[in-house]
């Protein structure tokens, strides 16, 4: 009875013992996952903060702060994001006023151009016009001196036949 007893012993420290083992490394993996995760989101956010999305990188931060207890380093990371963030807005901002500006100076140069062209079709026109009328003036007195020179011959031929 004393061997089942010492039996019984061993079995019940044995079992203590890889309990406790058990209880030690999974209390050690858990330990090592937090850290995993703390690591995940530390590099995807990382990685979202180089690419331009800080939004994403803000949120990943915010999530790796779950798993830490440096939450000092965490929360100086969140705040350079958002200012990152704000600076990526102006420079946007800046960039969208600088697009509008450059679209209206096109437009008043265009309608400058229009303009212009306007203007030297009217040019051209009163160029024709007068012109025109030049021709038309050059005409009327050609024809007058030839009625002139007509009435003149006329005449003469009327003095000399007598009719």
């Amino acid at each position: 009875m004393q061997e089942k007893k010492i039996n019984k012993k061993y079995i019940l420290i044995a079992t203590v013992i890889i309990a406790t083992i058990c209880i030690v490394s999974t209390t050690v993996m858990m330990s090592l996952n937090k850290k995993n995760k703390y690591h995940s989101y530390i590099n995807r956010a990382d990685s979202a903060l180089n690419k331009n999305r800080y939004d994403e990188a803000i949120n990943l931060y915010k999530k790796a702060k779950e798993f830490s207890k440096e939450d000092a380093l965490i929360d100086n990371s969140i705040k350079l994001a958002n200012i990152m963030k704000e600076q990526a807005e102006e420079e946007e901002k800046k960039a969208k006023e600088a697009r509008e500006q450059q679209i209206k100076q096109r437009e008043e140069e265009r309608i400058a151009y229009q303009k212009q062209l306007e203007e030297q079709e009217k040019k051209k026109a009163e160029a024709e016009k007068n012109q025109k009328s030049e021709v038309n003036n050059k005409e009327e007195e050609s024809s007058e001196e030839k009625g002139s020179i007509t009435k003149g011959v006329e005449k003469f031929f009327k003095s000399l036949f007598g009719k």
